[in-house]
């Protein structure tokens, strides 16, 4: 190691190097500095020092990069199969097929015996005459005068009064009939007579017509089950169904929104031209008209909780209008939960072409897993 010392001009010290050491060996203005400093031979390494006391440790450095990862392990031996799942809960009831064709109308029976006529009722009373009024008594007959010739016929005079009656005298001759007076009031009506008895009964009247068909009676109790009749010939095969299913998924997370659309990204299977799916978009189509069955299920989390609990309903709607029963709701108290909406439910499409989507009734939820299955179930009678 070579150590340099410096000296300022003028110092009584000046340094003396590469090999003197004496200010007569060394030619120099003695009032200026050396312009080129040598190194000064260093003296004997001296003995070693003891060790001096450990410092205090430093901080810990930043932590290095992460290494490569080591290639994967061998697979692990495959683990025992678990016990079977409970029994899913049984599917609904398909549509009531076509009736059978009608049967051939049975023999129409004997007509029954007529039944005997019924006794004629009786003839009623006939109710009793007025009594007759008292006769008056005779007037007297008057003398026979002489005949006199017939005059013509005077007009009639007004009636007399009636005069006291006579006795009675003997008869004369018949005069001429006078005009007839008029009628004299109607009598008082005489009190009713007692009840005659009951005259024999007349002959029948001839039959009237026939009278308004009376209500039918009740039906009569059904009769025993006449011969199963031979089976008919196999009518011919029919062609064979044309499937039709459609199943769209998006497993991805998305936004739930009021009146919000669920939009499905992949369209993995499609089976059949009667339904189909853009991927990417919210709306399913159905192509041609029959009955079909929906399924839908997500999984749903909330990210914030305005409220507790909070929330979230999911509906299937059917050209723009909600298909009653195809909802499902359910309700979060903490954002650590997660919950599954889901539905199945069969629909009737009878006018082509019909759109079908999955909205949601509120804000503030993630969706994963997201998917929507129609099938078609048969055409409608």
């Amino acid at each position: 190691m070579n150590v340099y010392r410096f000296s300022g001009c003028g110092d009584e010290e000046y340094s003396y190097g590469c090999g003197r050491n004496s200010a007569s060996s060394y030619s120099h203005n003695e009032h200026c500095c050396c312009p080129v400093c040598c190194p000064v031979q260093p003296g004997p390494t001296g003995a070693t020092g003891a060790t001096g006391p450990r410092g205090a440790t430093g901080p810990t450095g930043p932590q290095g990069i992460q290494g490569v990862q080591g290639v994967e392990g061998p697979a692990g031996a495959t683990g025992p199969v678990g016990p079977a799942g409970s029994q899913g809960v049984q599917g609904i009831q398909g549509p009531i097929g076509p009736a059978g064709p009608t049967g051939a109308t049975g023999a129409i029976g004997a007509t029954g015996p007529t039944g005997a006529t019924g006794a004629i009722g009786p003839i009623g009373a006939t109710g009793p005459a007025g009594a007759i009024g008292a006769t008056g008594a005779t007037g007297p007959t008057g003398a026979t005068g002489a005949t006199g010739a017939i005059g013509p016929i005077g007009a009639t005079g007004p009636a007399g009064a009636t005069g006291a009656t006579g006795p009675i005298g003997p008869a004369g001759a018949t005069g001429a009939t006078g005009a007839t007076g008029s009628a004299g009031a109607t009598g008082a009506t005489g009190p009713a007579g007692a009840t005659g008895a009951t005259g024999p009964i007349g002959p029948a009247g001839a039959t009237g017509a026939t009278g308004a068909t009376g209500p039918a009676g009740a039906t009569g109790a059904t009769g025993p089950a006449g011969a199963t009749g031979a089976t008919g010939a196999t009518g011919a095969t029919g062609p064979a169904a044309v499937p039709a299913f459609l199943q769209a998924l998006n497993e991805e997370a998305q936004a739930s929104a009021a009146e919000g659309a669920i939009t499905f990204a992949t369209t993995p299977l499609n089976v059949g031209t009667a339904v189909s799916h853009a991927d990417g978009s919210s709306v399913v189509t159905v192509e041609d008209e029959g009955y079909y069955l929906v399924a839908f299920q997500t999984t749903a989390s909330p990210t914030a909780l305005a409220g507790s609990p909070a929330s979230l309903g999911a509906t299937l709607y059917q050209d723009g209008a909600a298909v009653p029963g195809a909802q499902a709701t359910v309700s979060f108290t903490d954002t650590d939960e997660l919950a599954t909406l889901s539905f199945v439910i069969p629909i009737a499409v009878a006018s082509t072409p019909s759109t079908l989507q999955v909205l949601t009734d509120s804000a503030g939820f993630d969706l994963t897993q997201s998917a929507l299955t129609v099938q078609r179930l048969g055409d409608i009678a």
